[in-house]
């Protein structure tokens, strides 16, 4: 008596298995539909079209095949919109993210929409259906992009700021993958550069500056990125470029605009490996970007190139920093320099920055400071000139930590030195600490994560 093939499944144990599972979700494939974006005319609008013959998704084990262009008006309201296929098989658009755009639906892009600007950018979404959605909310939530090869920085060329070269580098071709989809980023030369990418308040913006992954501002020297605005870097000082990896659709490596200035060569050369950590990627899908490398640059009056900057070597003689094999999260924040692999043991660079120090003395002559995880006694001597503003980021309001702030410019009664923290932080239960008594001189330390005077 024939038992019949085990292997074989019923329609029924199949209807069971998609109830149970809500599997298969996502695109049969990418190569069968494209993607393409319209700032105007029509306005804010994605289109998903075919390739071929159509495309197929699944929504909940439910297969929808389409064969016309479809496509969706996102409003006009700033920051990331969600795009996905619904479980009827018709495109939706919404700014909250929720696990259900992976688990249960059909996740087709992210929106990065500039509403001063009237224009947007979109990250790929469109994963397959071998991976579970359970298992891609999670990877999505945990791993994001991650680094294959290629990517290396080149064609720099170490010099006095006299030429454009002087600031510029290229990028290499290389491969990252974000879950089961792959990106291969193209190659950019050195007179290209970067697309830049910077907050405007607490809103994205970016731009392709010619020839450069950074922009100048004010008298023509560099600007960093302060809060959300555009300020210019102290004359001699430093800023630093974040070159990272992304989903974006166009392929190629970005920019994000160094959030610190640094007023030695020394703070920069730390500030390369510890800014990420306080880097602020609010409102930009962190996990679907991947941190490559931090430039150091110098600028000065005194350069005659186009964006008065040069490119600095780092401590140990490097044209940057490479983090493309290190483990940096990218979520809102990165992860403090010491945990990134390979930079371990005694030749870590932060036991050369502080050997090479005066008593852990940090002057302040410009009118903003971000404290820095070496600092200890700030030096402050622009009350000279005008008021200074002292920052405390809060990766660094752990308790224990104490530093020192000095007015040793003997004139804070008309020019006071204001500390701040960078969040809703308070110094002895008040938003700021005022200092103005000529000479005034105050340690600080961190518990419970606030700042009191000692």
């Amino acid at each position: 008596m024939s038992r019949g093939n085990p292997l074989q499944p019923s329609s029924d144990s199949l209807r069971a298995i998609h109830g149970d599972t809500k599997e298969p979700t996502g695109f049969e494939n990418q190569t069968d539909s494209s993607l393409t974006w319209s700032d105007s005319a029509p306005d804010r609008t994605l289109t998903i079209d075919k390739t071929g013959d159509g495309w197929n998704f699944y929504t909940q084990g439910k297969k929808f095949t389409k064969t016309a262009p479809e496509s969706i008006q996102i409003p006009n309201t700033e920051g990331l919109h969600f795009i996905y296929y619904d479980t009827s098989g018709v495109l939706q658009s919404t700014t909250i993210f929720t696990s259900a755009i992976i688990t249960d639906y059909a996740f087709v892009a992210a929106i990065s929409w500039d509403a001063t600007n009237l224009k947007g950018k979109v990250w790929e979404e469109r994963h397959g259906i071998t991976m579970d959605g359970i298992t891609h909310e999670y990877l999505h939530n945990t791993v994001g992009l991650s680094y294959r090869s290629g990517l290396a920085l080149g064609d720099f060329l170490i010099g006095d700021g006299s030429l454009d070269a002087h600031a510029q580098f290229s990028s290499a071709l290389g491969l990252v993958s974000d879950e089961d989809v792959d990106h291969a980023i193209t190659a950019v030369g050195p007179t290209v550069g970067h697309e830049l990418w910077y907050l405007d308040g607490v809103n994205w913006r970016w731009e392709a500056i010619s020839g450069f992954s950074v922009k100048n501002f004010g008298s023509g020297r560099l600007a960093f990125n302060d809060n959300g605005s555009q300020t210019e870097v102290w004359n001699n000082n430093f800023v630093l470029c974040h070159i990272f990896a992304t989903a974006l659709d166009d392929k190629k490596l970005i920019s994000i605009q160094g959030q610190q200035s640094y007023q030695n060569i020394s703070q920069a050369r730390e500030g390369a490996l510890n800014e990420i950590s306080v880097l602020q990627l609010s409102g930009l899908p962190g996990l679907e970007m991947r941190y490559i490398a931090a430039v150091i640059f110098k600028t000065s009056n005194t350069y005659g190139n186009t964006v008065k900057a040069r490119i600095e070597l780092t401590d140990e003689g490097e044209n940057y920093v490479d983090f493309r094999s290190a483990n940096v999260s990218t979520v809102s924040s990165g992860t403090d320099h010491g945990t990134l692999s390979g930079l371990e043991g005694d030749d870590h660079l932060q036991y050369k920055l502080l050997s090479g120090r005066s008593s852990d003395v940090t002057l302040v002559n410009y009118p903003t400071h971000t404290l820095l995880s070496t600092d200890q006694l700030l030096h402050v001597i622009y009350t000279t000139t005008g008021s200074a503003i002292i920052t405390v980021p809060t990766a660094l309001i752990t308790d224990g930590r104490e530093f020192t702030i000095k007015d040793a410019g003997l004139n804070c009664s008309v020019n006071n030195i204001t500390v701040e923290t960078e969040g809703a932080q308070t110094i002895d239960g008040q938003s700021n600490l005022v200092m103005n008594l000529d000479g005034d001189s105050f340690t600080l330390y961190a518990y419970g994560g606030n700042l009191f005077i000692k």
